[in-house]
């Protein structure tokens, strides 16, 4: 009547689960695959546990490449800042971007 949903403690478990999975990235369909594990049983664990590493090894990637950006940036700040920054220099050079 007011909008407010109620859930039992299992299917709460479930939710927090795929909220927990969704922010870390992991795409619906691969979601989809691993509940679908999930309902096959105890059989399908070791497939489980492989989907959910090559989901954290796509984040460790992920995690690096946003680093390195976040490095970038800080250190093109900290140019602005101190007033180091140089009319015609390259952040191509600077950072050798091209040769990532």
């Amino acid at each position: 009547k007011n909008g407010n949903r109620y859930y039992n403690e299992g299917l709460q478990k479930w939710i927090e689960m795929i909220v927990c999975l969704r922010h870390s990235g992991i795409t619906v369909e691969a979601l989809v695959d691993y509940v679908k594990l999930i309902e096959q049983g105890d059989s399908t664990l070791q497939a489980r546990e492989d989907l959910l590493k090559e989901q954290l090894a796509l984040l460790e990637t992920k995690k690096k490449n946003l680093n390195r950006s976040i490095k970038r940036l800080e250190h093109k700040i900290f140019l602005y800042e101190s007033g180091e920054i140089k009319q015609g220099k390259s952040c191509f050079e600077e950072y050798k971007i091209l040769d990532d």
